[in-house]
């Protein structure tokens, strides 16, 4: 269970932090970003539903564009979203619906697309093969997302030639310094980074913040909790108005829960 063992792991680095009076970032290594922009997510809707939210993030710098394994129709949403955001870099999530024969069709309808930056998760994620098949003939990166929770699993990407590039998300990871060490592994054997999220609220949205400050990513890292969620239930998270947000600088994560607003949401008997 990931997911909470990373929930404990954050907490207790909030408290390492919060002893030692520094910010997490600092206790990973120092962070090489002020801030951070961040990409929008647009799920896989009608060509022109998509086009419409490539128009809302108009000052978006990156757009992480869903598919859904239907070639002719993933590539009528991509030429939608890319006529409608010419700003923005593209980052396509294939979310394993994809064969690698399908894939390559896509692949080449898409050709002409130049803004597009990486093909995330085409094939399903135990297709190992399948993925080191795609990745010799894809015109695009490929990155591996489901298929690598783990430093192990980082070091069996880059043996096998799999993917070019490996996307990083602490609640996968299970924790901050698993998170590290899948990020150094993937650097030593000259794999970039992409950065993730899993929609989290303000805790796990301002941890995954302190880590990818420290690290050099490839794209603007997707947490999407500012995009989907109401509240973030956090106090002393910074955002400007084109959607970066700035890193804590204080002790711990730097933020802290708003406690009034999440007993508002109490569910009585």
């Amino acid at each position: 269970m990931p997911a909470a063992k990373a929930a404990v792991d954050i907490a207790l680095h909030d408290l390492q932090g919060k002893l030692a009076g520094v910010a997490i970032h600092e206790l990973l290594g120092g962070k090489v970003h002020d801030q951070l922009p961040l990409a929008h997510s647009l799920r896989a809707e009608s060509p022109a539903a998509m086009r419409e939210g490539a128009l809302r993030f108009h000052d978006s710098g990156c757009l992480k564009v869903k598919l859904t394994g239907d070639a002719t129709l993933d590539g009528e949403r991509l030429a939608a979203v890319s006529d409608a955001a010419p700003q923005a870099s593209i980052w396509l999530d294939g979310n394993q619906n994809y064969s690698p024969t399908s894939a390559m069709s896509m692949l080449e309808r898409i050709r002409g697309i130049k803004r597009v930056v990486c093909l995330q998760q085409p094939l399903p994620s135990t297709d190992w093969f399948g993925m080191a098949r795609l990745r010799q003939r894809s015109p695009l990166p490929i990155a591996v997302d489901e298929g690598c929770f783990s430093p192990h699993d980082v070091l069996r990407v880059a043996q096998l030639q799999v993917a070019d590039l490996v996307v990083l998300k602490l609640c996968k990871a299970g924790g901050l310094r698993d998170l590290v060490r899948q990020a150094e592994i993937a650097q030593a054997a000259g794999l970039d980074l992409l950065g993730s999220g899993l929609t989290e609220s303000g805790i796990g949205l301002a941890a995954a913040v302190h880590v990818f400050s420290t690290l050099k990513l490839r794209l603007p890292p997707q947490l999407n909790g500012p995009q989907y969620l109401s509240h973030l239930l956090v106090k002393g998270l910074e955002f400007n108005g084109k959607g970066a947000v700035k890193v804590p600088n204080g002790p711990g994560l730097g933020v802290e829960v708003d406690e009034e607003l999440l007993r508002s949401f109490a569910i009585s008997d």
